[in-house]
């Protein structure tokens, strides 16, 4: 999955009956083995950092170090 997919699988969801990432923009965005339970599960747990377009390592790397500080904990 492109960084663009996996966005538009945590903005969007997923389409049951087709089983596809809604507005995704990748040719094939399909997710046939994983419940829809798991999914949202997933959507929950994950925040977007869109960085997409950042190549600089050090902003990178600053912008981690301050995610980790503002958000410890761990999920299962």
């Amino acid at each position: 999955m492109t960084g663009k997919t996996i966005k538009a699988l945590l903005e969007n969801g997923i389409d049951t009956k087709r089983k596809s990432i809604i507005v995704s923009e990748g040719p094939m965005p399909l997710i046939e083995n994983i419940s829809y339970e798991d999914i949202e599960r997933f959507r929950n747990q994950v925040k977007i950092v869109d960085m997409i377009k950042i190549t600089d390592l050090e902003i990178i790397q600053s912008k981690i170090k301050s995610l980790i500080k503002n958000n410890p904990k761990k999920t299962e």
